[in-house]
């Protein structure tokens, strides 16, 4: 694994990835360099009109989940930064 965390191996392993949701601050960490490595292994959905692939509090803000107990589908919600 590399000192970023960022492991392509276990990426590999998990095909089925629809984003990879990062928690972090401003930019000063070498793992806010692989955002790109990230971006190739999801798919990614639609939020406000554009593909996402890799949600970051940083950019986006505060994140949460609601996940159906009979289903496993989970609801992601982005909560914008305030100005």
């Amino acid at each position: 694994m590399a000192e970023n965390g960022y492991c392509e191996e276990v990426m590999k392993l998990c095909p089925n990835i629809n984003a990879v949701i990062i928690s972090d601050q401003k930019k000063g960490f070498q793992s806010q360099e692989t955002l790109n490595d990230y971006r190739t292994h999801a798919r990614g959905f639609m939020l406000n009109g554009e593909r996402r692939r890799v949600l970051t509090t940083r950019r986006d803000g505060y994140i949460s989940f609601s996940v159906s107990a009979d289903t496993g589908i989970a609801d992601v919600f982005v909560h914008a930064l305030a100005a």
